[in-house]
């Protein structure tokens, strides 16, 4: 399996998250919804409140998109550094 280079990697899951805060929020508490009525598990419950009220709230809020941006970037800088670090320490190993 080939490995994705480090700043493509880090782009997607940023888009990823933000794509996530930005437009999946209601979805997934639907579904939440629907899997309760269907298997009637009380923990599908919460999920489906605590995902409704970041649905329902987040958006209401003036600071959000910098906020879900902000979010979004910072596992791109993990992934990014985690795999530079990596990368730099295959190298050393390898003589280069």
């Amino acid at each position: 399996m080939k490995k994705i280079a480090p700043l493509p990697a880090a782009l997607i899951w940023s888009c990823g998250v933000f794509i996530f805060l930005q437009l999946l929020l209601t979805p997934i508490s639907t579904l939440f919804f629907e899997l309760y009525h269907l298997l009637k598990f009380d923990f599908l419950y919460w999920g489906y409140s605590a995902f409704k009220a970041a649905a329902v709230y987040l958006p209401r809020w003036e600071y959000f998109t910098p906020v879900s941006l902000a979010l979004s970037i910072a596992p791109g800088i993990l992934i990014f550094s985690r795999r530079q670090r990596l990368l730099k320490k295959q190298l050393n190993t390898a003589g280069v």
